[in-house]
């Protein structure tokens, strides 16, 4: 699983994914390019959060329930 090691940028990740989310950005589309930030396949990130497949799926396609 990779992990950002550099304490600079993991903060400077963080800091940029709260900014986005406080100016209303979508929160699956943070999900996303979170995900796409880490490099990881949908599997990987659902047990990476502790959620299921379906459950970050419904997530980042934006579906109720």
């Amino acid at each position: 699983m990779p992990v950002l090691k550099e304490s600079k940028k993991r903060k400077e990740l963080r800091k940029s994914l709260y900014q986005r989310l406080q100016v209303g950005e979508d929160v699956s589309t943070v999900i996303k390019d979170f995900r796409s930030v880490m490099s990881m396949e949908q599997q990987a990130f659902a047990d990476y959060c502790g959620l299921s497949v379906s459950a970050l799926r419904k997530i980042e396609q934006k579906q109720n329930n």
